[in-house]
């Protein structure tokens, strides 16, 4: 897939846009990485797709081999959706956020855009 953004640093606490190079109209891939969180753990998330969206499947892929997002493997098999354009990936889960990794919003499907996809990291 290709990339459809700049790789973006999240910041704890804020909500960032990361269809930074414009909106998504097709499938590919939006990086991303976070930072570590003060005093260590993991981070909970918040996703959201805002379009006007007739059709979207998405995963999120991680990439922990440090070769920045070119080894991508499914992390959730399930992120948004059209009929689940928001979803939160809890710190306290099987899959939380966690510093050193680069991840993506692996877009597979996106009908009735265009759309922009937002995070928000705690």
């Amino acid at each position: 897939m290709s990339q459809l953004n700049k790789t973006v640093s999240l910041a704890i606490g804020e909500t960032t846009k990361l269809t930074n190079s414009g909106q998504a109209t097709s499938t590919g891939t939006l990086l991303f990485t976070v930072p570590p969180r003060p005093g260590g753990g993991e981070h909970s998330a918040i996703f959201q797709a805002v379009g006007t969206l007739t059709g979207l499947t998405s995963t999120l892929q991680a990439d922990a081999s440090g070769a920045g997002g070119t080894n991508l493997v499914t992390y959730i098999a399930s992120l948004l959706a059209a009929a689940t354009s928001i979803i939160a990936v809890p710190a306290s889960g099987s899959t939380p956020l966690v510093a050193g990794v680069t991840y993506a919003i692996n877009i597979t499907a996106l009908t009735g855009g265009p759309a922009d996809f937002y995070v928000t990291l705690n």
